[in-house]
Formats: structure tokens, C-alpha cells, sequence
């Protein structure tokens, strides 16, 4: 996460650049969020992958819930920063299951997803 934070500040500063990151779930360390979000990065993403049934097969090491969280916890953070997640499709998902992954997201506050 330092790693990060510093890389967002040291991007816009040598060269203007708006800057969006992809962070991990972090594994849920305290404080890590945090970190990267007051880098300001202009988009800060993090992907859901996929439908909570799917995730032990298809994200053994994450877990649903707490990707949500780093969403969530992102936008309460710094609520004008954007904030993005990706879902993949084709993996065995269902339309009913599509749909309240995309309420989920929404009610964690996240602008885009890809």
C-alpha cells in the first residue's frame, strides 16, 4: 500500500498525469485504504470479479464481503474521488445472480464498473 501511495504522488507530481490505481483487498490491514486513497488518486478501483457463489472457486484467497468493504470504505473516505470494480462474466454466473452484485456495489458507492 506504500508503494502505491507513493507511486500516485509521484506520478502526478513529474508529470500532471490523472492517475487511477487497482489495489488489492489489502487482506484487510487496518489502515490500508486509508493509505492509498489520500494519494488522491483520481479513479480508485478495485475489482469484485465475480458473483459471491463463484468467489471460493474463482478468488479462494479474497473474500466477497471484504472487497466490498475496501469499495465502501474508499468512498467514505474521500467521497469526490471515483471509484471502479470490474466483474467478470461467462463463468458460470446467473442473470439473478448478476443483479444483486450490481446493488451491492452501488450501495458501497462505487461509480463505474467495468
Amino acid at each position: 500500500m506504500a508503494i502505491t501511495a507513493e507511486a500516485v504522488k509521484e506520478l502526478r507530481e513529474r508529470t500532471g498525469a490523472a492517475v487511477e490505481v487497482l489495489t488489492p483487498d489489502f487482506l484487510g490491514k487496518p489502515g490500508a485504504v486509508e493509505r492509498v486513497v489520500e494519494s488522491a488518486p483520481e479513479v480508485f478501483n478495485h475489482n469484485i470479479e465475480t458473483v459471491p457463489r463463484l468467489f471460493p472457486r474463482l478468488r479462494p484467497q479474497g473474500r466477497y464481503g471484504l472487497s466490498l468493504e475496501v469499495l465502501r470504505a474508499a468512498k467514505e473516505l474521500f467521497p469526490g474521488q471515483a471509484t471502479k470494480s470490474g466483474l467478470m462474466l461467462g463463468l458460470g454466473e446467473t442473470d439473478d445472480e448478476v443483479s444483486p452484485v450490481l446493488a451491492d456495489l452501488r450501495a458501497a458507492g462505487v461509480d463505474i464498473v467495468m
